[in-house]
Formats: structure tokens, sequence, C-alpha cells
């Protein structure tokens, strides 16, 4: 079951493999900031741990908004025709709004 249920996650959806890559580009990172590149004598370097970590939470958060939106796109509005196309059209939702702004920022 478990085997299926991350062949589900992982062949569903572009975001979610995505989501695993970014995980481990994101714990290689960590980990040569905080034990490889940290001899002892030099400080930790904050700034590029700080930015790594944001730029995660940034595109994480990114990826749960284009889940939501794809949701609420495709089972929102599954009786009217066309109805996944013309919510992607509107591009005042806030949503849509909200995505574009993570991207802008962590880009």
């Amino acid at each position: 079951m478990v085997s299926t249920f991350f062949f589900i996650l992982n062949s569903g959806s572009p975001h979610i493999s995505a989501t695993g890559s970014y995980l481990v580009l994101f714990s290689i990172c960590v980990y040569i900031l905080l034990y490889i590149s940290h001899k002892p004598g030099n400080p930790i370097n904050k700034p590029l741990l700080i930015t790594t970590i944001v730029m995660f939470s940034l595109s994480t958060i990114h990826i749960c908004v284009s889940l939501a939106r794809g949701l609420k796109a495709f089972i929102g509005n599954e009786q009217i025709e066309f109805g996944a196309l013309q919510y992607y059209e509107k591009i005042w939702l806030g949503l849509n709004v909200f995505k574009q702004a993570l991207y802008a920022t962590n880009k």
C-alpha cells in the first residue's frame, strides 16, 4: 500500500516530484553548510544558511499554492465547460497574485 501511495504521488503531479528534488538539494546544502564547510575555528555562514532556508520555504509554499489552484480549478469547476480554463484566466484572483508574487520573490 505504501509503494502504491508513493507511485501515485510521484506520477500524478510534477510539483510533488519537484518537492522531492528540492528537499534533497536543500538537505545536501544544509549538510554542507553545517558540517563540511564548518571547520573548528570557522563560524557557520549564517547569511547563506538563512537564504537557503528562506528559498526552500518560498519554493514549498509556491508548490502548495499551485496544488491549491489546481484543486480549485479542476475539482471546483467540473460542471462548467472549460471551467478550469476560465479559472486560470482570472489572473486577478488572490491565489494567482500570491503565486506570482512568490515566484518573483524567489527568482
